[in-house]
């Protein structure tokens, strides 16, 4: 492998000097891309699972057509182009509502977060340099009583 990709980005340098490091593992949703002129209703793109790879990082997939069509496709390369016989992975998009609700779990943990600190500073305040007491309130309160005098 060159020098230079080696130095810039040694992953890639890697990758291509052992392609199966960059397979996918057994049972990865992938895209599959037909050959060329091969369709199903209007369609060339089709989901797979990955069944295995070999040492050169093609793939054997279980492709999907349609619910009651599938089919075993081996000697799959990673798209390069727009040539076919070949795979990617999937785009995984975030749903709005998932980015809002993880908003709303951010602005929550610093809202118990600020509480936290309000709670070690009302504690310094209550009880300055001393250590907090091993038995409750309440606790001290029937101590104290019971000494007294009756």
């Amino acid at each position: 492998m060159g020098h230079l990709l080696s130095s810039v980005n040694p992953e890639a340098a890697e990758r291509i000097e052992n392609p199966a490091m960059g397979a996918p593992d057994v049972g990865t949703p992938v895209v599959y891309i037909a050959r060329a002129g091969f369709q199903r209703m209007g369609r060339h793109e089709f989901p797979a699972s990955v069944l295995g790879h070999d040492e050169e990082g093609h793939l054997s997939l279980l492709v999907t057509m349609e619910p009651e069509d599938m089919m075993m496709e081996d000697h799959v390369r990673p798209q390069m182009s727009d040539e076919g016989h070949t795979w990617r992975h999937v785009e995984m998009t975030v749903p709005d509502d998932v980015l809002e609700r993880q908003e709303i779990i951010s602005a929550q943990a610093e809202h118990i977060e600020a509480v936290g600190l309000e709670l070690a500073d009302l504690k310094k305040i209550v009880l300055g340099d001393y250590k907090p007491a091993k038995l409750s309130v309440y606790e001290l309160l029937a101590e104290f009583e019971a000494k007294l005098p009756e």
